[in-house]
């Protein structure tokens, strides 16, 4: 046997490593994250184009759907959880609030090459059944009249009517 091999300290190190692993282990440790801008340059460009255009409303960005659905009552918590997950991981870009009533006004999407049309038409259809008009503005750069021009409906003389008020909570 040679002076390397020591059996006997087998257990004491066994023992060793475990402590050291259950010490790592309870060793809070800071997730490893860097911060990332809220708004890319175009849809800063566009939000303060809509601020423009809509001086009655408040615009939120890049707010979860999960803050703005919700699953309808009546259905077993099963069915609740899968409706939630259809749309707890998804993002409006822009949400468009009457500053009097408080009322969501419209959704916004600034559709990119990353969207998708057929997706984009089922999450229309699930924000309109709870009440929601969507307004999606092109890819590419827009001018503030173009801009101008999609939110006629939102303008100060529509300001507050919402399907969004009529809604049910349930």
């Amino acid at each position: 046997m040679t002076h390397y091999m020591r059996p006997e300290l087998l257990p004491a190190a066994l023992v060793v490593v475990i402590v050291l692993a259950a010490i790592d282990k309870a060793i809070p440790r800071t997730p490893r994250v860097r911060a990332k801008a809220l708004l890319t340059e175009r849809e800063r460009a566009t939000r303060g184009i809509i601020e423009r255009i809509l001086p009655h409303a408040r615009v939120h960005v890049q707010v979860s759907m999960g803050a703005l659905l919700q699953p309808k009552g009546g259905f077993g918590r099963k069915e609740a959880m899968r409706t939630r997950n259809r749309f707890s991981q998804k993002i409006v870009d822009f949400v468009i609030e009457d500053r009097v009533s408080g009322a969501i006004v419209a959704l916004i999407e600034l559709d990119d090459r990353t969207h998708d049309a057929f997706r984009d038409r089922k999450r229309d259809a699930m924000t309109a059944s709870a009440g929601y008009s969507t307004i999606r503005l092109p890819a590419g750069r827009l001018s503030m009249a173009d801009i101008a021009t999609q939110l006629q409906p939102l303008q100060s003389n529509n300001a507050g009517k919402s399907g969004s008020e009529t809604r049910s909570d349930a």
